[in-house]
């Protein structure tokens, strides 16, 4: 198998204050282009299966491609944002929030594969916050789907996801200690990651890519510019 992850475009949230976020946020001007240059950087991976976060900004980030090409594309929603759906700012003042409805979702992408978890509750359904801990046990169970679904196979496998949540990922799959988010430094806006996985070794190809970008274009959720192989890994 070869695993792409990928992070979502740059969203309102991440171009605007910590204090004026909003529970699931539109894309931003610059996401809404990040988005349409990732189209021909997702052609030149030939994905054979597209699996993508219920989140609003991810699907949003995927859809250019979606009409270009018609690819079909699952919701998945263990590769969600690290937290779930929340309002509020500060670990102590959030409060869950029911999330995208299916019917929302379907009208966002037409004919996206959503499973059964995924009903006109919402996709969140108002639980608690997602504390540090629970987020490392599902990338771990993330890790271990997709080896037990895909290592043995010759499908290239992209994955449309979130900046925190990707340092989880990228930890369990390079078998880091602890959480991942402790050793791997931020995701680029629409970066790519490249894994090359059999059922018996990992290899990392890419880190952080961003070269379909201009460069002015590179953000991060800080905004600084960021370069395509940056220090992204970091010493304990």
């Amino acid at each position: 198998m070869e695993l792409y992850i990928i992070r979502h475009a740059e969203s309102e949230n991440n171009a605007g204050p910590e204090d004026e976020r909003t529970e699931d946020p539109s894309l931003s001007p610059l996401g809404y282009q990040q988005a349409e240059c990732l189209v021909n950087r997702i052609r030149h991976l030939r994905p054979t299966r597209i699996l993508v976060s219920p989140f609003l900004r991810t699907l949003e980030t995927i859809e250019p491609y979606i009409r270009k090409t018609g690819q079909v594309t699952e919701a998945w929603i263990d590769i969600h944002e690290q937290g779930g759906v929340m309002a509020g700012v500060g670990e102590d003042n959030y409060e869950g929030r029911p999330g995208m409805k299916r019917s929302e979702i379907e009208l966002k992408i037409p004919g996206i594969q959503i499973g059964n978890r995924i009903d006109e509750e919402g996709w969140w359904k108002s639980r608690p916050w997602e504390d540090y801990q629970s987020t490392q046990t599902r990338a771990e169970r993330v890790c271990e789907e997709l080896y037990k679904d895909f290592a043995h196979s010759s499908e290239r496998v992209l994955l449309i996801t979130h900046g925190m949540f990707m340092r989880f990922l990228v930890g369990a799959f390079l078998k880091l200690s602890g959480l991942g988010k402790d050793h791997i430094h931020l995701f680029a806006n629409t970066s790519v990651t490249q894994f090359f996985i059999t059922p018996t070794t990992t290899h990392l190809g890419l880190m952080n890519c961003t070269r379909h970008l201009p460069e002015t274009w590179i953000t991060g959720t800080d905004r600084r510019p960021y370069c395509s192989g940056e220090n992204v890994i970091e010493d304990d």
